[in-house]
């Protein structure tokens, strides 16, 4: 019989028997789903087997069968792995994109031949002027990993935030277009907080103007709708206005952006304007491989402006299938952030 001890061992939580967060190994280690995944990598520190959801007994046999009251900490048998952790984010980033690329797959000769191109806007924070092929539905679907502060230790500070960020993106002429974005499924761990949901969602109404087959400009009105729970967002409606500029310079590609958000939760003493700006420049290293590199930055009054820097690759096996991988480094503000994504971008379906 099951002894249901009554916390995790590594940080302490309570896990009473009625939890789904309990995870427990074939000699009954107990651990709770964020320690599993975050810290050890989904291997027990003392004897090196695997995890499963511990079952939970019925209220009705709790009286004659009560869980344990002894609790055990273990902190020296369950050291932070994070070779084991960026495995672990590594798989579970690379499952999404398996399924999405086999999703994209099921399509069959739809992702070859003839047909019209994909217009992929990740992987860098500048949107590109132009509009994917009317009436084509492209989904762009990844992962995303950031972590604040640095170290591991007893003394240090830090936080995390992972989720899957989607976007599904519609022209209806060469000149209009909707996106449709947000995040799918967020976790965050700050400290003692732990919080799992749903992100927002972004709507943006695009307006692009093609100069030439080099040059286009292009014009985003955005809302972001407050779908999420309070700890994962804001908890308020901001709106933006994006504009853009792209232009092939020889064989790179540069889509530049600057933006004004005014925002709906604000803390005192700071400006509810957020300005901000990004260029982005890609370079083809072959038919099917590229690199981009990306710098941006955000300002608000009264608060530490934002600046982040990234790298990217990505391959296409034919030009309605693109996959992504990079790196993205915050410097500013302290104490710095740096973020791990990877995504996918296929055609949906052919509206018309």
């Amino acid at each position: 019989m099951l002894q249901l001890r009554p916390n995790c061992e590594c940080c302490d939580r309570d896990l009473p028997n009625e939890s789904t967060e309990a995870r427990i190994c074939s000699f009954e280690c107990t651990f709770c789903a964020d320690c599993v995944q975050n810290r050890l990598g989904g291997i027990c520190p003392n004897c090196g087997g695997e995890f499963v959801a511990r079952p939970r007994r019925p209220a009705d046999k709790l009286a004659a069968n009560p869980p344990s009251t002894q609790r055990v900490l273990s902190p020296p048998a369950a050291p932070r792995r994070p070779d084991l952790v960026a495995l672990n984010r590594m798989t579970n980033a690379s499952r999404t994109l398996v399924f999405a690329a086999l999703a994209a797959c099921l399509q069959g000769p739809a992702l070859a031949g003839d047909t019209d191109p994909i217009l992929p806007y990740r992987p860098s924070v500048s949107s590109p002027a132009q509009l994917p092929v009317a009436g084509q539905l492209e989904l762009e679907l990844g992962g995303l990993s950031n972590r604040t502060g640095a170290g591991s230790g007893p003394g240090a500070s830090t936080s995390r935030r992972d989720s899957l960020p989607y976007q599904l993106k519609l022209a209806f002429s060469t000149e209009w277009g909707l996106l449709l974005g947000g995040e799918a499924q967020v976790a965050l761990h700050d400290g003692s907080t732990r919080s799992r949901g749903v992100g927002d969602t972004n709507l943006i109404l695009k307006r692009a103007w093609l100069i030439d087959d080099a040059t286009a400009f292009g014009m985003e009105l955005g809302v972001k709708l407050p779908t999420a729970r309070d700890t994962l967002g804001s908890g308020k409606a901001d709106a933006s206005l994006n504009a853009i500029y792209s232009k092939d310079l020889g064989p790179v590609h540069m889509d530049a952006n600057l933006n004004v958000t005014r925002l709906g939760a604000v803390d005192p003493g700071t400006g509810r304007l957020q300005t901000g700006a990004s260029a982005s420049f890609s370079l083809p290293l072959n038919a099917q491989w590229s690199v981009t590199a990306e710098a941006s930055g955000t300002r608000q009054r009264g608060a530490d402006s934002a600046t982040q820097v990234l790298a990217a690759l990505s391959f296409s096996p034919t030009k309605r299938l693109t996959f992504d991988i990079g790196i993205a480094r915050a410097a500013r503000p302290a104490p710095g952030a740096t973020s791990y994504f990877a995504g996918v971008v296929f055609p949906v379906a052919s509206l018309w």
